[in-house]
């Protein structure tokens, strides 16, 4: 079992997250015998480079702080499920931030929702598979617990068998080696991280199938395109649909996002990320409008009721 770890500075809740999970199956582990369960957290190895580090020291130390300073559910000790801290901090009755300390940070993670079931059964999801993201077909929930999204099972050994030999291969690959050949049927993201690295803050990208995929179908599609996703903020999907818009004067374009991503909805997120974010999906937004004209219709679907004290 492969679990996806996060970036300790900034993604302090879902760091904790993974290595609490860590915990309790490192403790199912031992019960269960020699190499029943084999976990590990797989944290993406891509570093912002070194002159990006330096420019958000103090902002890095400013969330540190925070971190240390927010006790976890349940009482624990700040650190105990948070390994990526530690180097920061300087250790006693109450952790503080190392003087100077210039924290590393890791801006990719591991995005993947896939499971191999004896060979020959292949999940692949949208959604993580844990309370936080559990929901019902009444869908009466706190809005911030109301999702919608696709899981598929497959029962199909050779897509399986692809995507056991990728999971298998994923420490090695993000570590530097070399992809396996594609599969039919099966497509690839991976990104990893770079040789030398002064001024990037993003990791390398490796493989892009799924880009590719999607630019394919956007260039052959003549009459309707429907796309659905939870972020519009890629400049090249945008300039495809501008470029077939222009192609293609027959072409519409139906389009579905939320109204606002998850924590600029629901926990007011001002941060500097929320913010370029929406910059850019607004910039995407307004291209494809300019290119669709009245042939684009955007939908954000949004229940026009106030929200009950559970949704604040």
């Amino acid at each position: 079992m492969l679990i996806g770890d996060f970036d300790p500075i900034n993604a302090t809740a879902l760091h904790r997250g993974t290595w609490n999970s860590m915990r309790i199956l490192n403790d199912i582990s031992e019960k269960a015998g020699a190499g029943r369960l084999r976990a590990h957290a797989l944290l993406h190895p891509a570093e912002i480079g070194f002159l990006p580090r330096l420019a958000f020291a103090p902002i890095a130390r400013r969330k540190l702080r925070a971190a240390l300073d927010r006790k976890p559910e349940g009482g624990n000790d700040v650190l105990q499920d948070a390994p990526g801290l530690r180097p920061w901090c300087q250790t006693g009755p109450r952790p503080a931030p190392r003087p100077f300390a210039l924290p590393r940070q890791f801006p990719a993670s591991h995005h993947h929702k896939l499971a191999v079931f004896d060979r020959k059964t292949l999940y692949i999801g949208g959604l993580d598979l844990n309370d936080r993201r559990y929901d019902t077909r009444q869908h009466d929930q706190p809005a911030q617990q109301t999702w919608h999204d696709v899981q598929l099972m497959l029962r199909d050994p050779a897509l399986a068998g692809a995507a056991r030999a990728y999971l298998e291969d994923l420490p090695r690959t993000v570590a530097g080696a070399e992809p396996r050949p594609a599969v039919p049927g099966f497509l690839r993201t991976q990104s990893r991280k770079r040789r030398w690295n002064l001024t990037h803050i993003s990791p390398r990208p490796v493989l892009r199938e799924i880009r590719t995929a999607h630019l394919a179908q956007i260039a052959a599609a003549k009459t309707l395109i429907y796309l659905e996703t939870q972020f519009f903020r890629s400049r090249d999907i945008a300039r495809a649909l501008c470029r077939a818009a222009r192609a293609n004067p027959d072409l519409t374009l139906i389009m579905t996002v939320p109204g606002a991503p998850e924590d600029v909805a629901f926990h007011g997120s001002g941060a500097l990320e929320a913010r370029f974010g929406e910059h850019l999906q607004a910039r995407c937004i307004d291209r494809v409008r300019r290119a669709f004209g009245s042939r684009l219709f955007i939908g954000s679907p949004v229940q026009p009721r106030p929200p009950a004290q559970a949704d604040c």
